[in-house]
């Protein structure tokens, strides 16, 4: 159970992590699209360097999970990142969450679930 608790906290980190560097990545302006003045603005950019801190920190706890729980648990509940990342992308982007988020967020839980009592109640 430790491990599963501890992939749900690798996915809230990945799914704030990207969050954190698309924010700030968009911020920087489409001026610097597709170029490499954008990296260096980014690197110097505190929320970006979160982001990617809170990205590592999820793979690196990622990785120590798959050694201790099969893929087949962990890889479902890693999609959760999608939750997470949705909870933090709306009170950035100051935009209302809409009804077809909703739905495919509750699509996601729906089966993430239904796929985890599916390996729990798997017979040997």
């Amino acid at each position: 159970m430790l491990f599963v608790i501890l992939t749900l906290v690798a996915a809230a980190l990945s799914g704030c992590g990207f969050v954190l560097q698309q924010y700030a990545a968009e911020q920087a302006g489409s001026d610097a699209f597709l170029r490499l003045g954008l990296l260096a603005r980014l690197v110097r950019n505190g929320r970006w360097l979160a982001g990617l801190g809170l990205l590592v920190a999820g793979d690196l706890i990622q990785a120590w999970t798959l050694g201790h729980v099969s893929l087949a648990v962990s890889e479902p509940l890693l999609t959760t990142s999608l939750l997470f990342a949705l909870l933090l992308a709306v009170p950035l982007s100051r935009q209302q969450v809409r009804k077809v988020e909703i739905i495919g967020a509750l699509v996601l839980c729906a089966g993430v679930t239904a796929f985890s009592v599916s390996r729990t109640f798997k017979k040997p």
